[in-house]
């Protein structure tokens, strides 16, 4: 089928080259969709900067640690250029849709959600996020793994599947219907999805990426829009179908969290390392519903706040 086709067709980069590890950050509070958004620019627009500084140096980008020796802070220009990283989080809830997509599709969508509803850069119709759901947000070099785009989404698509036929999960899913765009993600059946694919790549540097639904309450808002515009199809998740194969669903979200670093790690041949709390801190609030939320976000040292 197609996804798969694609995928294994995809060839990341050179195997004799030793890698940079993928570090994964873990985001361990609920994520206001906007501070992301900041962050993910942040996260790109640095390693933007350390190529420019690399690039006036006559410093050749490698995948590898630089030959030649460097000074101290074009070798630390290097690592950053090179750090692939990848966010797993939670969302408070809300509402997206990308450039392509036009709320006012959904009649009314403005004034009868319950929540913000925000317009993004990546693919893909109108959406939720929320409670629930996992989130993640590769920030990574796409031209470094030699993929195109459509390579790309064929590789998260394939790491989800695999992420849900581990073990302790074992849920069997099967291609998208169709190749059309709109129908990216991860599916149990031709009528039921379980994950959403939505993508954006500047300079070679993806960000967004995946919502994989793991509990029931990620479902809730699904009940007010036309997901991906598609109509004709039901959102489902992780807890629901281990409970229809007859188990009891009680695999925690930082579990599947766990699972999904470990195949994102092996689809690349790359090892699994923890982002540095030197490099992110993750500054907690708590809002009025007693939940603990990102308030501000330090990289480097420098704070990231939601954009006004």
């Amino acid at each position: 089928m197609f996804a798969s086709r694609i995928f294994h067709a995809a060839k990341f980069g050179t195997p004799s080259i030793v890698r940079q590890p993928l570090c994964v950050s873990h985001i361990p509070y609920y994520l206001p969709y906007e501070l992301g958004l900041q962050l993910q620019e942040h996260l790109v627009q640095r390693r933007l900067s350390a190529r420019g500084e690399l690039r006036k140096a006559g410093v050749k980008l490698s995948a590898a640690a630089p030959s030649e020796p460097l000074s101290r802070d074009l070798k630390h220009a290097h690592e950053i250029a090179t750090m692939d990283i990848m966010l797993l989080l939670q969302h408070l809830p809300v509402f997206t849709y990308g450039r392509r997509s036009d709320p006012q599709a959904e009649p009314g969508v403005q004034h009868t959600l319950p929540a913000q509803v925000i317009q993004t850069r990546r693919g893909g119709l109108m959406t939720y996020h929320g409670p629930g759901q996992l989130i993640g947000y590769p920030i990574v070099d796409v031209g470094a793994m030699q993929v195109s785009a459509q390579c790309y989404v064929a590789w998260l698509q394939r790491a989800l599947r695999n992420t849900l036929a581990a073990n302790p999960l074992c849920i069997s899913t099967q291609d998208p219907p169709t190749v059309e765009p709109k129908y990216a993600g991860v599916w149990i059946n031709s009528k039921s999805k379980i994950g959403s694919i939505g993508v954006h790549i500047r300079h070679r540097l993806t960000s967004h990426g995946f919502s994989l639904n793991v509990h029931e309450d990620s479902l809730s808002g699904f009940k007010k829009i036309t997901a991906c515009g598609l109509s004709d199809v039901r959102m489902t998740c992780i807890d629901e179908q281990v409970l229809q194969s007859g188990r009891i669903p009680d695999v925690p979200l930082s579990k599947v969290a766990e699972l999904a670093a470990a195949e994102f790690g092996n689809a690349l041949g790359r090892k699994i390392v923890p982002v540095d709390d030197s490099l992110i801190t993750y500054v907690p609030s708590v809002n009025e519903h007693g939940q603990q939320y990102v308030d501000h976000i330090l990289v480097d040292g420098h704070k990231i706040v939601p954009a006004l």
